[in-house]
């Protein structure tokens, strides 16, 4: 049993879409993935998202390579209506690859050998556990 070719797009796997207010300081980044021409040294468009504009977002957006005409004031999408007064940007999404984890101390961390250690409930001798005076 096949599934039909716009089955088989749909269920593909893609970049996620990132729709960005054209209000937003991170739509200034998604301008430019349309409005810079590429070096040559690129292959492919492809922008670094700034943490601070983003909002905190990491990752990489891509241009859609659905849009079929850049206006002044709008992006128009093939075979999607446009949003009422042209007010969102939408841009492909990819999520920076992973790092591996170093796992190391923290700053200011007191280790073992640092800390006093005070006998456990069940060492002591007698009813109380002992005091300072009796310690040294």
């Amino acid at each position: 049993m096949f599934l039909p070719f716009d089955e088989v797009k749909r269920n593909a796997e893609s970049m996620d879409i990132l729709v960005i207010k054209k209000s937003h300081s991170l739509c200034l980044q998604a301008q430019k993935l349309y409005t810079e021409p590429l070096s040559g040294k690129q292959t492919q468009s492809r922008k670094l998202l700034d943490v601070k504009d983003s909002g905190g977002m990491n990752g990489f957006i891509h241009p859609l390579p659905e849009v079929s005409q850049l206006t002044q004031s709008s992006f128009r999408l093939k075979r999607m209506m446009d949003v009422p007064i042209n007010s969102v940007l939408c841009v492909r999404f990819e999520c920076p690859s992973g790092h591996s984890h170093i796992p190391r101390l923290l700053q200011n961390i007191l280790s073992e050998s640092v800390i006093v250690r005070e006998p456990l409930w069940h060492t002591y001798e007698g009813r109380f556990p002992p005091t300072i005076r009796q310690v040294e």
